[in-house]
């Protein structure tokens, strides 16, 4: 049975909504709830679980900023700190307020252009890949230069890539795989909970200890204290989505 995604549309622009409707309703078993009103939508927020928002930034035709506020208000409650925004806007000179200080996914400009959409929607609402933890107890194969390295996933502290070579760091120490690739790694790690963080980096997503939303980094326990990594921006969803999962 496909998992339901509950939608909150907050659009000033009939006619906007009605597109975004329809594109949403086609991508999926869609629970969308559409409103013209901050606090109509505020209550729709606290009475359901959003899955993803997609809001307008003006609600009215003098161009005020409510809908901008309301996203503010989002990423004040603790289960919205993560949840995806996209913005559809007639308005370009907040693009880079959305980015960096509410975080969005992505910011539109009107009118909408509906493969667009559609292909954010598919990327945001296809379900999560599910992580079996039972694999982070089993032994990876790993070689170089002959020697043979078993090693348990659950004890991965994090890997880094420098020089044709990854360093896997584990209880402190580190393993040297010569000749190797992050790719390499993620195609033995798949399934487990070890995820790209940026270009030269990956993490034991268990041992996420916090995630940094305004300066972008994460960091890990580790058995000495922490480590914090620089979150690439491309790499932003997989942590979202990883959080969710394990929460």
């Amino acid at each position: 049975m496909k998992e339901i995604k509950q939608i909150l549309i907050l659009e000033y622009e009939e006619e906007t909504r009605e597109v975004l409707v329809d594109v949403l309703k086609r991508c999926g078993n869609n629970l969308v709830f559409q409103t013209d009103n901050k606090k109509e939508a505020s209550q729709i927020a606290i009475d359901n679980l959003i899955d993803l928002f997609v809001i307008d930034i003006s609600l009215s035709q003098n161009e005020n900023i409510d809908g901008m506020r309301f996203a503010i208000s989002i990423r004040s409650i603790e289960r919205y700190e993560l949840t995806p925004i996209i913005f559809v806007t007639s308005r370009t000179n907040y693009e880079e307020f959305a980015f960096h200080e509410l975080h969005c996914y992505d910011y539109l400009t009107k009118p909408i252009n509906k493969e667009i959409f559609k292909k954010l929607i598919t990327v945001l609402l296809k379900p999560r890949k599910a992580i079996d933890k039972n694999r982070d107890n089993r032994l990876i194969e790993f070689f170089s230069e002959g020697i043979y390295y078993p090693i348990k996933v659950e004890n991965i502290n994090y890997i880094r890539y420098e020089q044709r070579k990854v360093m896997i760091n584990i209880k402190g120490e580190e393993i040297v795989i010569k000749n190797s690739s992050l790719a390499e790694c993620l195609q033995k790690l798949e399934g487990t909970s070890i995820i790209q963080v940026n270009r030269s980096m990956l993490v034991n997503g268990q041992k996420i200890k916090s995630y940094d939303i305004s300066n972008q980094y994460i960091r890990i326990e580790v058995e000495k204290g922490e480590c914090n990594f620089e979150l690439g921006r491309k790499y932003r969803d997989n942590i979202k989505e990883f959080l969710k999962s394990r929460s």
